[in-house]
């Protein structure tokens, strides 16, 4: 990884005034590597704490291995910028980032004709991109009694694409429940629900028949689990050597089935 910044409040301090106090601008770029657990890159043989006839006894695993199994590189480029205002007393920092995961290691059900039940294999490219930014303000800072009163509000969002998977896959399931599947589907956010949705007419009214709504005849994405963006607001008072604080969290969005 490499990241730099440059404060360009000190580089030009023409930038300074009763407005503006501080500014930096920054970038940063990495690439890291995230391996399997030990013992994945060829099928072994379990053994057991029973025995036959006084022999012992040994299972092959249900996981059937890859020898040309290969870590997940994820690579990630971020940029900020960071600028304090009024004498410090509002600050903003922002940055945005792009990352992109490749070579995921995803344990796949496979047929059990085959002897096994699950694949170790490496599964195309999922994307991230996004934006995150807080915002602090302090509205009390009293010199006289030492009361002080600094607010501070964050918020996150980001936006994930599943760009390929394995060979010959075009999804691949996550978990399941209550008749949908959450999965990881080309061309859409990791983590949608995909199940069957109500039949409608071209007005968007669900169609029914003796009064039960009609489903669709095969399954559709009808929803995904990942929040439209996430957020934080904490307040911190402070009185000479006493404080208080409180913070709440927000996840905006996203399905539930």
């Amino acid at each position: 990884s490499v990241n730099s910044s440059l404060l360009l409040s000190d580089l030009f301090p023409s930038i300074k005034s009763s407005f503006v106090s501080y500014l930096k601008v920054r970038g940063s770029y990495a690439q890291v590597g995230n391996d399997a657990a030990p013992y994945q890159l060829q099928t072994t043989f379990d053994g057991s704490s029973a025995k036959l006839n006084g022999q012992q006894l040994y299972t092959l695993n249900n996981t059937l291995q890859d020898a040309n199994l290969k870590p997940e590189i994820t690579t990630s480029a971020e940029g900020g910028v960071e600028l304090g205002l009024f004498h410090d007393r509002i600050s903003v920092d922002g940055s945005i980032y792009d990352k992109k995961t490749r070579d995921e290691l995803i344990s796949l059900r496979v047929a059990s004709s085959t002897g096994f039940q699950n694949e170790l294999v490496n599964a195309g490219e999922i994307r991230n991109k996004g934006v995150e930014a807080t915002f602090t303000v302090r509205p009390l800072v009293s010199a006289r009694n030492g009361l002080q009163w600094t607010s501070t509000f964050n918020y996150g969002h980001n936006q994930s694409q599943v760009v390929s998977l394995a060979p010959g896959l075009s999804t691949i399931v996550i978990g399941t429940a209550w008749g949908a599947n959450i999965e990881a589907r080309v061309g859409q956010p990791y983590g949608a629900i995909v199940g069957y949705a109500y039949q409608r007419d071209s007005a968007g009214n669900i169609l029914t028949s003796n009064g039960a709504p009609l489903r669709t005849s095969s399954t559709v994405v009808i929803g995904n689990i990942q929040p439209h963006w996430t957020g934080g607001w904490s307040n911190d008072f402070r009185w000479k050597n006493f404080s208080l604080s409180a913070l709440f969290d927000f996840h905006i969005g996203g399905q539930v089935l």
